[in-house]
């Protein structure tokens, strides 16, 4: 199990690799290192971003080190991006923002790195997601949870009639240029009488009555 071999392995933080928010461990030629923050859910702040820069880059170094395993401590992998650090950003004392320029840089470090092994030990969102798509190989435990607000929202889409959202991505499409108001007015009218006559508006009106869900079949 990812969760008893690593999610409660015991690594030091002590010695020439000592960090305050990721913990280090080096096991014959595996290095292992632990995202730290199980308060914040093991949130990206800018210590803890920079402080893995520094780990992957020393492990990338030492010849003694053959596959980097990353995971996570407590019930979290990570949370993504700390919200709350963000809403008050300080620089970090690099003084290179939290931007394109730095999230190119831990790509192009997982590009040459050497082999990366993530092991997702709990909860995973967003940012946290991403990390995981930057590894060269992903185990999850049977305590990983995945979390991804663009697939609510693709739920939600999808909950509408396929009918009506393909009637929608075309108007806009046609409409996108379109300077004469008049002509756009015509094409949406044209659109509405359409779907109005069809099975998908005669199920959503008997839902809206009835006061359920609709069952639409396209």
């Amino acid at each position: 199990m990812v969760g008893e071999r690593f999610g409660t392995a015991a690594v030091s933080g002590e010695g020439p690799m000592s960090y305050q928010f990721i913990l280090t461990e080096q096991r014959g030629r595996v290095a292992i290192v632990k995202l730290n923050r199980p308060e914040r859910l093991n949130a990206l702040s800018y210590p803890l971003v920079y402080e893995l820069y520094d780990a992957f880059e020393r492990f990338n170094a030492d010849p003694s080190v053959g596959v980097i395993i990353l995971t996570g401590e407590g019930r979290a992998f990570c949370a993504g991006l700390d919200v709350q650090e963000w809403q008050n950003p300080e620089p970090p004392a690099s003084g290179e923002p939290m931007n394109y320029r730095s999230q190119l840089r831990w790509l192009e470090m997982m590009r040459r790195s050497k082999p990366v092994v993530v092991a997702v030990n709990g909860l995973a969102v967003g940012g946290g997601i991403t990390v995981i798509l930057s590894c060269d190989l992903r185990i999850a435990s049977d305590q990983a949870q995945f979390e991804e607000r663009s697939v609510h929202l693709a739920e939600e889409i999808a909950a509408h009639p396929t009918s009506s959202l393909l009637a929608t991505k075309q108007l806009v499409w046609d409409n996108m240029c379109e300077p004469d108001g008049e002509k756009v007015l015509r094409r949406e009218t044209e659109v509405e009488e359409r779907l109005m006559k069809g099975p998908d508006f005669a199920e959503a009106t008997r839902a809206f009555i009835e006061k359920r869900p609709p069952r639409f079949n396209t």
